[in-house]
């Protein structure tokens, strides 16, 4: 199999996907690869991962991407996996030429939302590649003052999206696909959205999902007080358990002044081996004024989002 080696666009049309059509065939090549930049499509000439596959479309990630890690990509679908952590923040991603005709049909306009569309119908294959270690993906913010939205594309998916393309009549699948959707639709940038999905089924559900989706929308807004308010009626979620093991190997990592500070948050966030979401919003809005204190307050953040989708598409599988 060949390769022809692209930086990816910021935006991408239909001229867009007719150019690289050609290009494939006066190249003659298997699949047409689409990187962050030039200098990465030159470290990418050498990554023997470009032919290593036969899915229809390939994303080569950083082996330290939680959200590309195989627990949470055997938990989830592709489609979900790839709304939840855009593909973009990816070091590239690769498409066989024969699926360029089929993405024109899609009606996405960035890479973003022809790859989650073409993960619908086509085999997707995350391929890890050890040169790209040092790559950070871009994750949430703590607080979304201002947020663009993503491919508008993206929005229709979540909207028809339903868990192995059934329409269950489980009151409790229901509720969770919502739940789903509403968690989906905040990692996207539809706020409003996302809102009114939780709020569609307050108090609904066992784990009481749609309300910690609610709950973490006000944090971020920040509406401090009115997250607080939905915490108390999610109760006790059964995430805060995996949270409270989880979250100490972020937290012992941590070295210089911010580790003392740190101290003295660790006994507030993690009790009894539980994880305390009210202490995590106090957190939060410490780290308004602490830039430290954001970044590993969004590395949290970014665990808690995960196993959230994770448990909401299980229960709704």
């Amino acid at each position: 199999m060949t390769s022809l080696i692209l930086p990816i666009p910021k935006s991408v049309s239909l001229h867009d996907l007719a150019i690289w059509n050609q290009l494939a065939v006066d190249a003659g090549v298997d699949r047409i690869w689409l990187a962050k930049n030039v200098a990465e499509c030159q470290q990418m000439a050498a990554t023997k991962e470009l032919c290593s596959t036969d899915a229809e479309v390939a994303i080569l990630c950083s082996p330290n991407d939680i959200s590309r890690k195989p627990a949470f990509l055997q938990a989830v679908s592709s489609s979900v996996a790839l709304i939840a952590a855009t593909c973009e923040d990816d070091q590239a991603v690769g498409l066989k030429t024969d699926c360029l005709e089929h993405a024109a049909t899609l009606g996405a306009s960035t890479l973003d939302g022809i790859v989650v569309g073409l993960s619908l119908s086509k085999k997707i294959d995350f391929r890890v590649a050890a040169g790209f270690a040092n790559t950070v993906r871009k994750l949430p913010e703590l607080t979304t003052v201002s947020i663009t939205p993503r491919d508008i594309f993206l929005r229709q998916v979540i909207d028809r999206y339903s868990v192995n393309g059934s329409h269950s009549d489980s009151k409790h699948a229901n509720i969770a696909t919502t739940a789903l959707r509403a968690g989906l639709l905040l990692l996207s940038g539809y706020v409003e959205e996302s809102h009114a999905a939780s709020q569609s089924i307050e108090g609904e559900g066992p784990q009481h999902t749609g309300d910690y989706w609610h709950a973490i929308l006000h944090r971020r807004e920040p509406d401090y007080g009115n997250a607080k308010y939905w915490f108390r009626h999610v109760g006790r979620h059964p995430n805060f358990g995996r949270l409270a093991e989880l979250i100490p190997s972020i937290l012992n990592q941590t070295t210089g002044p911010v580790a003392t500070e740190l101290g003295r948050w660790s006994s507030r966030l993690i009790t009894s081996h539980d994880w305390d979401a009210f202490a995590f919003v106090d957190f939060c809005q410490a780290a308004e004024r602490h830039a430290e204190l954001r970044a590993l307050g969004e590395a949290i953040q970014w665990i808690e989002m995960l196993l959230l989708i994770e448990s909401s598409f299980l229960a709704a599988a």
